[in-house]
């Protein structure tokens, strides 16, 4: 395994399992068994590891390039579960990680645009168009937060409903974004 992969595996093992603002540059050297200087080669700090492993735990959710040429019903439900489970598999990285204001700002950032990329490349699949009208546009944004409201109930409330009745509820919320699709 190459140094820089190193470093991030030692990374993700911390981010998983300790709240992100008590990880720090020097937790990550031990982990990893590197120096400061050969860390700093790679990275820039703590944060841009952060910001590489939310790529990497969201690709197999989010990776645009695998989605159907149509989303139907089923397909939509299988996307949600998918977003869902990885949700509830990562939910503890994601509390850690919000427990901090620039970490939290720096998730809530991504994701939204990483949803705005994979619903906007969804309907310009469906509609054969390479941009978006303006209403498109609107629909996308208030999917996108929608989704993005259920994540933060999910992740930092203990929410009362399981994975399904979430996702039914989400498929109820916005039953017009999802039909325009």
């Amino acid at each position: 395994m190459k140094t820089r992969e190193i470093i991030i595996e030692a990374a993700f093992r911390l981010f998983e399992g300790r709240s992100f603002p008590e990880i720090t540059v020097q937790d990550i050297l031990d982990e990893a068994g590197v120096s400061r200087k050969t860390f700093y080669k790679y990275f820039r700090d703590k944060y841009e590891l952060q910001e590489i492993y939310y790529l990497e735990q969201s690709s197999n959710v989010f990776d645009r390039h695998h989605l159907p040429e149509h989303m139907d019903d089923d397909t939509w439900r299988e996307l949600s579960t998918g977003v869902l489970q990885f949700m509830k598999d990562h939910r503890q990285f994601y509390r850690n990680a919000g427990r901090e204001k620039k970490a939290q700002d720096s998730l809530w950032s991504f994701l939204r645009q990483t949803l705005i990329d994979l619903y906007t490349e969804i309907r310009r699949r469906n509609t054969k168009q390479d941009t978006l009208s303006p209403g498109d546009q609107i629909t996308v944004r208030c999917i996108v937060e929608s989704i993005m409201k259920l994540f933060e109930i999910y992740t930092f409330e203990t929410p009362a409903l399981s994975m399904d009745a979430l996702l039914d509820v989400g498929m109820t919320i916005i039953p017009v974004g999802y039909r325009f699709y």
